[in-house]
């Protein structure tokens, strides 16, 4: 009372800098010839992700699994430059104010102002999986330029430093993830990939959904 609908398998190393997917392969394209030859071979056949579908044009069965590649993000550069990234993450300004030379940011003052600064509050926060990791390190963008993440990220709040922006308003939008900042970037930033990245961003946070040509 089952139907055989599909044979799967995925690479453990799809970079194009490992034999281990062709030793995959020369396990696993003899199982389905077997299968063929009983005569109960699946209808889909699939075995590569975003980056074996790129680098092992072999692997693709009777689909692929495109996972990271959607989102047009290309982090070992297999299309050499000619991604085009799908997905933006964006939050508003919700508070501003300005401090001293001398005075620490956020919990714990692991950040502490050199000079006067116009300090920026946005409203996402690792809560909505905009991690504590990018806390001193990452940057937003803002009117198209960049504003650098100061103090531990909250779990609501991000506070950025926009002394050097042109005039900001309370309910600008900073761009977390798109133009002038990339998962990838992100992801070098904190050591990981972008895969984590992207999958933190939690389900409180907002989607929409656009058709572009």
């Amino acid at each position: 009372h089952l139907d055989f609908i599909g044979l799967a398998q995925h690479f453990a190393d799809a970079t194009g800098e490992s034999e281990s997917p062709k030793t995959q392969m020369s396990r696993f394209w003899p199982v389905v010839e077997e299968l063929r030859g009983g005569g109960v071979l699946p209808p889909e056949i699939h075995l590569a992700a975003s980056g074996g579908s790129m680098n092992y044009p072999e692997s693709r069965g009777t689909m692929i699994r495109t996972g990271i590649g959607a989102y047009g993000v290309d982090p070992k550069n297999y299309l050499r430059g000619n991604a085009r990234p799908s997905l933006s993450w964006f939050a508003r300004v919700t508070a501003m104010r300005t401090v001293a030379k001398g005075e620490p940011i956020g919990y714990g003052g692991t950040f502490t102002t050199s000079r006067p600064t116009k300090v920026a509050t946005l409203g996402v926060g690792y809560g909505d999986g905009y991690g504590r990791q990018f806390s001193n390190k990452a940057w937003v963008m803002i009117q198209g330029h960049r504003a650098p993440v100061i103090g531990l990220v909250c779990m609501d709040q991000t506070m950025v430093d926009i002394t050097d922006l042109p005039p900001v308003e309370l309910g600008d939008v900073a761009t977390l993830i798109g133009e002038g900042v990339r998962a990838e970037q992100l992801a070098d930033l904190i050591g990981t990939n972008p895969h984590e990245v992207l999958c933190r961003i939690m389900t409180r946070v907002p989607r929409r959904y656009l058709n572009r040509d």
